[in-house]
């Protein structure tokens, strides 16, 4: 199974990977909603790692905002072909 997942929210664009790799540009918070929630849909996983501000906390940050009430899948690497995926649930207040 091919993993394909978005590795940067930064400078107003969505950089995804692999063969789908792609920029889409945005200009606020509720377009790059739009943009993230069908990347959800298409199947694609968002960064997770210790480091600076990865993706999924780019979505976190979206949900509590509630621009973005779906739960989307985080993905992150502890070495070469290492990875794991979980499911980030949206947090009902």
């Amino acid at each position: 199974m091919k993993i394909i997942y978005v590795t940067q929210i930064q400078n107003n664009k969505v950089t995804t990977s692999g063969i789908f790799a792609k920029s889409y540009k945005y200009s606020d918070d509720p377009e790059l909603a739009q943009i993230v929630d069908r990347l959800i849909d298409e199947g694609f996983c968002f960064v997770d790692e210790p480091a600076g501000w990865p993706p999924a906390a780019v979505l976190k940050t979206l949900q509590e905002k509630k621009l973005l009430n779906k739960s989307f899948t985080a993905i992150s690497w502890s070495g070469p072909n290492q990875y794991r995926t979980y499911q980030v649930e949206v947090e009902l207040l």
